[in-house]
């Protein structure tokens, strides 16, 4: 028999892109709403590269998961694990987040369409388990993986939480009911010694909890707040973690 290889041009990635994608968004709408002139040349020329490069270049990876819900899937790409198959939820959330934030900015584009679909598609996903929400890192038509990791959820969360306040998809209520995922399910119960599980459906692991967007839902219930500045202190005061906990604290301050 014989082997043979083909080489392959590298691959893209939705979600890479998507994270550079949401702080330029944030960006953009910070200047265009002050009254700098400099900041609001300077997100005119983020709008072009966005309006010609990051939206029309996946366009060719949107499917239409089912009436009203929609999502980016994995290029064609002999190189992909699964070319063609609508993508793990957080790899789509970021760009859905970004596009809610832009919309205003890109008329001709039909962002927020996009954006709400792709909510859909997350929130259809969602199951209710007590007063929390649980869902899975994938899923796809005929299939799904196990619970989505505490990491990666990070992102999910920042969809619901922005979806909640721009009013795409998701709600307070959505919003609340993911921080109680948080404190009834996924952390240890203590401010001592605490501990978030690895995975949204359980309180076991501490590996990959990351208090990135998770504190942001101390807006919903304050109690998050206590427990994110217990695993903040826990940790060592990261420098890399006080902006996250900045904002959130100003988050939990404007309620």
């Amino acid at each position: 028999y014989t082997v043979e290889t083909t080489a392959v041009s590298g691959l893209e990635y939705v979600i890479h892109e998507g994270m550079l994608l949401y702080p330029l968004a944030l960006f953009i709408e910070a200047a265009m709403d002050g009254d700098d002139a400099d900041m609001q040349t300077a997100a005119e020329r983020y709008l072009g590269l966005i309006g010609d490069n990051f939206v029309p270049k996946w366009d060719r990876c949107w499917v239409d998961v089912a009436p009203g819900r929609g999502a980016y899937a994995a290029t064609d790409s002999p190189a992909e694990r699964t070319p063609g198959r609508v993508l793990p939820h957080n790899q789509y959330a970021m760009h859905a987040q970004a596009y809610a934030v832009l919309d205003p900015y890109l008329p001709d584009l039909a962002l927020a369409g996009r954006a709400e679909q792709m909510a859909r598609n997350f929130r259809a996903n969602v199951r209710a388990v007590g007063d929390a929400y649980a869902w899975n890192y994938w899923d796809w038509d005929g299939g799904h993986s196990g619970a989505e990791d505490s990491s990666h959820a990070a992102i999910n969360v920042g969809l619901v939480v922005e979806g909640a306040q721009r009013g795409v998809v998701f709600d307070a209520s959505d919003a609340s009911r993911i921080a109680r995922t948080l404190l009834d399910v996924m952390w240890n119960g203590s401010l001592t010694e605490p501990n978030v599980g690895d995975r949204v459906d359980t309180a076991d692991g501490d590996t990959y909890f990351t208090l990135r967007r998770w504190a942001e839902l101390a807006a919903y219930d304050p109690t998050v707040w206590d427990v994110c500045l217990a695993v903040f202190r826990a940790r060592g005061e990261q420098a890399t973690d006080i902006p996250t906990m900045l904002h959130a604290q100003k988050g939990l301050a404007d309620e």
